[in-house]
């Protein structure tokens, strides 16, 4: 099947395994419980991994949803800094600041009902879409400007609410696949941060927490590495490949 705006999906990829390779046989899919910055990709063998007691598979899925517009918001929080630097505020400024809040507040709620819509759109190479958390509404971002918190080479991914950087463009990651042709289901492509654009790529690392763990962190790196998306039923566990 092709990916669609509207769909709920896992996102997953191939992680290394402890010796450093990268093999089939271990999958890590994409994890974020919003009671932390943490984003992770989890080990995982199949539909029973999600089956075993304390695993919410909310924590794991995403709904694919259209590019979202933020000017006008942006436009009134520039406005807000601007005004707050002044010693008085004019009549002018006071309407201009109601003009810009009321923009702000009608482009939220078209933001809001579309990515409450359900309605199907086919992806092609080159799209941007945004990836909305099921649990927490929030949106998959990159924070240009911050380290990621374990491997801090790369830029950090968190979940926030929605804005540019939160704009994803999937782009192939094997050069058979071009721009413009549809994006299947299990396709293995490379999510580069719209805003950052230059080959920033989502990407894993593969770090030690401050407990000594073993961990695979989700961020944002040049060249990055690829995942795939598989859709999600609640009654069948499609199996990823």
């Amino acid at each position: 099947g092709t990916l669609s705006v509207g769909d709920l999906v896992l996102i997953y990829c191939t992680i290394a395994a402890t010796d450093g390779t990268e093999t089939q046989g271990q999958t890590g899919y994409i994890r974020a419980t919003g009671l932390n910055s943490e984003v992770v990709a989890m080990p995982m063998e199949g539909d029973e991994s999600f089956k075993q007691s304390g695993c919410d598979v909310r924590d794991y899925l995403f709904n694919v949803v259209d590019q979202l517009t933020y000017t006008a918001q942006k436009d009134l929080k520039r406005f807000k800094k601007y005004t707050a630097k002044l010693a008085t505020n004019h009549e002018s400024h006071i309407n201009q600041m109601r003009t810009l809040q009321m923009r702000a507040t009608e482009e939220e709620q078209r933001n809001t009902d579309i990515a409450a819509s359900r309605a199907q759109k086919p992806l092609s190479y080159g799209n941007i879409v945004q990836l909305q958390h099921l649990r927490t509404k929030q949106f998959l971002c990159v924070r240009p400007k911050e380290k990621a918190l374990l491997d801090q080479k790369c830029r950090r991914i968190g979940l926030e609410l929605g804005s540019v950087k939160s704009w994803m463009r999937i782009n192939p990651f094997f050069q058979h696949k071009t721009q413009g042709e549809p994006v299947a289901f299990n396709d293995q492509v490379s999510l580069e941060c719209a805003k950052l654009s230059g080959g920033w790529n989502l990407s894993w690392s593969k770090c030690k927490d401050q407990a000594k763990d073993e961990v695979f962190e989700i961020n944002c790196a040049k060249g990055g590495h690829g995942f795939c998306f598989v859709p999600y039923s609640r009654s069948v566990f499609v199996e990823p490949g």
